[in-house]
C-alpha cells in the first residue's frame, strides 16, 4: 500500500491531468467530518502564512514607502480567511443544491481542502520565483487563478453531477461576486475596513 506521500504526490499529478477522476477520488475517501473540519482549518492557515510572506517579499523588493496590506494584521488575516472558506464551503453545498446538485457538505468540505492543498503548491513555487524573477511570478500569479477557477468548476461538477462546466463556472462568478459584496459591507459595518487599511 502507497504512503501518504506516494499518494499525495499520485493524486496532485491525476488532479492536473485528468481533474474529473481526481474528483472522485477525493470525494471517495471516508473521512470523519471533524478531520476534515481540522484539515481545512491548517490549509487555511497554511495559505494564510503563504499570504503574509508574500505580503513580507514585496516589501522588501518595493522599498522605501511600501506598506504591508495583510503581514500588518497577521491573526485579522488569518480569521477572515478561515471565515471566507467556511463560507464558500457552505455555498458549495447549499448554493449547489439550489440547482438541484446531489453533493453533501462533506463532499464540499473535501474540494476545499483538496484543492487549496494544490494551491498551496503552486503558490510556494510563485514565491520562489519572486525572489528570482518577479515578473515571471506576476504571470504565475495569474496562472494560478485560473488553475482556482478550472479546478472548482470540474470538482464541484462532479460533486453535484452537474454536466455544463459553463454553467458551472458562471455559478462560482456570480456567487463570487454576491459574497464579494456581502465581504465589502460586512468589513463597512463592523469597522474591520479601518483595521485593514482597506
Amino acid at each position: 500500500m502507497p504512503d501518504l506521500k506516494t499518494l499525495f504526490i499520485d493524486l496532485t499529478s491525476l488532479t492536473l491531468r485528468e481533474p474529473r477522476k481526481a474528483a472522485a477520488r477525493v470525494l471517495a475517501i471516508e473521512v470523519p467530518r471533524p478531520v476534515l473540519w481540522q484539515a481545512l482549518v491548517l490549509v487555511v492557515v497554511l495559505g494564510a502564512i503563504q499570504t503574509i510572506i508574500s505580503d513580507y517579499m514585496v516589501l522588501f523588493m518595493a522599498g522605501p514607502g511600501a506598506t504591508l496590506l495583510f503581514a500588518a494584521n497577521p491573526l485579522v488575516t488569518s480569521v477572515m480567511a478561515l471565515g471566507g472558506t467556511v463560507v464558500m464551503v457552505h455555498a458549495i453545498h447549499r448554493i449547489g443544491a439550489m440547482f438541484g446538485g446531489r453533493g453533501d457538505l462533506d463532499g464540499a468540505l473535501k474540494i476545499a481542502i483538496w484543492v487549496q492543498a494544490v494551491l498551496l503548491l503552486f503558490n510556494t513555487a510563485q514565491l520562489i520565483l519572486m525572489l528570482f524573477a518577479p515578473v515571471l511570478s506576476a504571470l504565475m500569479g495569474m496562472v494560478n487563478v485560473g488553475i482556482l477557477f478550472w479546478l472548482m468548476t470540474v470538482f464541484i461538477a462532479v460533486l453535484h453531477g452537474f454536466q455544463s462546466y459553463p454553467k458551472v463556472l458562471l455559478g462560482i462568478f456570480l456567487s463570487a461576486l454576491m459574497l464579494g459584496m456581502a465581504f465589502i459591507i460586512l468589513l463597512s459595518v463592523t469597522g474591520l475596513s479601518s483595521v485593514l487599511g482597506v
